[in-house]
């Protein structure tokens, strides 16, 4: 009690001093406010807000400098303070988004990225009510809507990160150097897969191939039931396996209700993609830049496109999800009526399908989605590196206006608004 009470007085005096600083700065400017800044987060260096303050006022600064100054240089200083803030309070959504915002700020997009992305990520964040400066600054009722209202300036910016890799791709890339950047080597992309799986039973691009070739196929289905590694090419052949093998979680009679062969519907993300050779004679995947594919590589950063994952982690997914929908299939065939003339027989008839169609859908392992899946990671890197280390970007002259567009609302561009988020 007696700790807790001292921890409510320390946080008073911190938000004292730290209104204390904003006022000097208001009043007199931020220079004069920057050592008083300092010494807050000296004398509190346990405290996120008071460390914050000092990257804080000394954007101000930088903010406030004559217009005729380009502000990039100086802009690396309340990086510094936000950096090591960062590295001190790792859990601090606010400390991320102040960092994150500066990093884009400064072109350095990929890193603007990577720390959005961490910061959504937190499993234990701390309440952006008690980081954030100028205290109060981010109001909503508890500490969960606090941190939603954060998350969508994450993905605000991440919009942003994407608006401006859109715009170089159409403004500062030659014709040549796009069909150049969307031909991507199978080498490379198994090189983006050995990085998230080394096991010695690992996918192989080559082993994708080989099926296609051997198969006529990319699409094949796995039994959730069991263990066995077999590959079944169409739905009537697992259906009859796991009628025979599984009778108990899949009753044979199932057979005579749902169509085992369904064709499942054309997925236009594949529109467009071409396997060949480069004039090195390395087999090649090729993207139409103009194709869905390139609007599914290019929005996937904003639109939750899973990462590249081991490829036993997705099938073992794909199992889970089956046997679940099977299990409630089996649950329904017990209570399908006997009088097949009956307005319940067909009801539950009708659902049964449907849980079928959806375990069909589910369950399908396509070699295609992973080299996809992996193309779009490697495309989506290198493009962010082409524009960090294009002149054009990188020297590109910083203005007090440039800063205060991204420290102004940042969920403003991402279309959703505060009292849209608690409905």
């Amino acid at each position: 009690m007696a700790q807790s009470a001292y921890g409510r007085l320390a946080n008073k005096l911190i938000d004292a001093e730290v209104n204390r600083v904003l006022g000097i700065s208001r009043r007199d400017g931020a220079c004069a406010a920057r050592p008083h800044a300092k010494r807050v987060a000296e004398r509190f260096p346990g405290s996120a807000r008071a460390r914050l303050l000092e990257a804080y006022v000394d954007l101000e600064f930088v903010r406030g400098l004559d217009a005729a100054i380009d502000k990039r240089a100086c802009l690396h200083r309340p990086l510094g303070f936000a950096d090591r803030a960062a590295q001190s309070f790792p859990n601090s959504a606010v400390i991320a988004a102040f960092r994150a915002r500066l990093l884009f700020v400064l072109g350095e997009h990929d890193a603007a990225e990577r720390e959005c992305r961490r910061a959504i990520a937190l499993e234990n964040p701390r309440d952006p009510g008690d980081d954030c400066v100028p205290p109060g600054s981010i109001s909503a009722p508890d500490v969960n809507a606090r941190l939603v209202l954060l998350s969508w300036q994450f993905r605000g910016l991440v919009l942003k990160i994407l608006g401006s890799a859109e715009d170089y791709w159409e403004n500062c890339m030659t014709a040549e150097r796009r069909r150049d950047f969307m031909s991507v080597r199978l080498d490379t992309l198994q090189e983006e897969y050995n990085m998230v799986d080394q096991s010695p039973a690992a996918f192989t691009v080559t082993s994708a191939l080989s099926f296609l070739e051997e198969h006529k196929t990319w699409r094949f289905w796995l039994c959730p039931l069991c263990n066995a590694a077999r590959k079944y090419l169409d739905t009537d052949s697992l259906l009859d396996h796991m009628c025979s093998e599984h009778p108990r979680k899949v009753p044979p009679r199932l057979q005579s209700i749902v169509e085992p062969i369904l064709r499942l519907e054309r997925d236009d993300s594949f529109v467009g993609v071409t396997f060949c050779q480069d004039s090195d004679r390395h087999a090649i995947m090729r993207l139409e830049p103009r194709s869905n594919v390139f609007k599914w590589l290019l929005c996937g950063p904003n639109r939750r496109i899973p990462d590249p994952k081991p490829f036993a982690e997705r099938t073992k997914e794909k199992c889970r999800t089956g046997t679940m929908l099977l299990e409630i299939i089996n649950n329904k065939l017990t209570i399908l009526p006997a009088d097949k003339s009956t307005a319940e027989f067909e009801k539950v008839l009708f659902e049964i399908q449907e849980k079928w169609f959806n375990f069909v859908q589910r369950t399908a392992l396509d070699y295609r989605q992973i080299l996809l899946i992996l193309a779009r990671s490697f495309l989506w890197r290198e493009l962010k590196k082409c524009m960090g280390n294009d002149p054009k970007v990188t020297t590109k002259r910083i203005s007090a206006a440039d800063i205060d567009a991204i420290f102004a609302n940042v969920t403003e561009d991402s279309g959703i608004t505060s009292a849209e988020e608690q409905t």
